[in-house]
């Protein structure tokens, strides 16, 4: 699972290619219950790098995620120079949203 982009950074590992299903917008305040702007920023998860990725790189957008807007997560993709999906109304893509497996995960991996 990449951080955001600072794991991308900081390995000195080769990296083959990355999967973002659902990533959350951390710049637009996020609802009742998860961290807020401050918590954020300490942790190391803000500010969202905007720098092309090196490596190969698929972001999937939800239309109905709590926590990642549809365009603000195409915007993300496009910064990143990633390949953007469309993944239709999937939530946050977590156990919450009714997902233990994702099989479109394993098709999109093996696009990368």
């Amino acid at each position: 699972m990449l951080h955001h982009g600072s794991l991308a950074r900081q390995t000195t590992r080769e990296v083959q290619g990355a999967l973002l299903a659902a990533p959350a917008d951390l710049d637009t305040p996020l609802p009742a219950g998860y961290s807020d702007a401050q918590t954020l920023a300490a942790s190391g998860w803000t500010p969202l790098p905007r720098t092309r990725l090196p490596f190969p790189s698929i972001v999937v957008g939800s239309r109905n995620d709590p926590i990642g807007g549809f365009e603000q997560v195409h915007a993300l993709a496009e910064a990143w120079g990633s390949r953007f999906v469309d993944g239709g109304d999937i939530g946050h893509l977590s156990p919450s949203d009714g997902y233990s497996n994702w099989p479109r995960a394993a098709e999109l991996l093996r696009e990368l």
